[in-house]
C-alpha cells in the first residue's frame, strides 16, 4: 500500500472525499477503519467504471491527491451509518456527493445523477425521514444517560 502525505486516523467513522481543485465534497462513505479505506480507494480500485473510481483515476493522472476529512467518528455503527446516509442526501440536494450513486437515484447516460424535480422531492422526503430517525436515536441516547433521583 502507498504512503499518505498526511495522517488519517484508523478509527471508524464517516468520511468525505474532497476535490482539492474546487473544495467540493465528491463522495461520502463509512468505514470501520477510515485510513485503510482511504488507501484502498486510492490504490486498489473499486468496481470498474464506478464514478468515484473514474474521478480518483483522473486525479491520480494529474498527480493530485483527494482530501479525506472525517466528519463523524467514535460512535456506534448504527449512528455512523445513519449519519452517512443523512450527509449523502444533504450534500446531494446542494449538488455535491455526486459520486455516491444509489440504485434508487436516476442515473444519466454520462453516469451523473439526473436532478429532475420528482427526484429532488423524493430525496427531500427521504432526508426528512432520516433526520427524524436520527433525532429519535439522539433522544433515546439522551434518555438512557439521564440519572433520576428520588425525591
Amino acid at each position: 500500500m502507498g504512503r499518505l502525505p498526511y495522517k488519517i486516523p484508523g478509527t471508524s467513522g464517516v468520511y468525505e472525499l474532497i476535490d482539492p481543485r474546487d473544495g467540493r465534497v465528491r463522495y461520502v462513505g463509512f468505514s470501520r477503519n477510515v485510513e485503510a479505506r482511504f488507501i484502498k480507494h486510492l490504490w486498489s480500485g473499486i468496481a470498474r467504471g464506478a464514478p468515484v473510481r473514474v474521478w480518483l483515476g483522473e486525479l491520480r493522472r494529474n498527480k493530485i491527491l483527494p482530501l479525506c476529512r472525517i466528519v463523524v467518528s467514535e460512535k456506534p455503527e448504527h449512528v455512523l451509518l445513519a449519519a452517512e446516509r443523512e450527509l449523502i442526501l444533504s450534500y446531494f440536494l446542494v449538488g455535491e456527493a455526486d459520486l455516491n450513486v444509489r440504485r434508487t437515484w436516476q442515473v444519466g447516460a454520462d453516469g451523473g445523477v439526473l436532478e429532475s424535480r420528482a427526484t429532488i422531492v423524493k430525496l427531500e422526503h427521504e432526508l426528512a425521514k432520516v433526520r427524524a430517525e436520527n433525532a429519535l436515536l439522539r433522544a433515546a441516547k439522551s434518555a438512557e444517560s439521564l440519572v433520576f433521583t428520588g425525591s
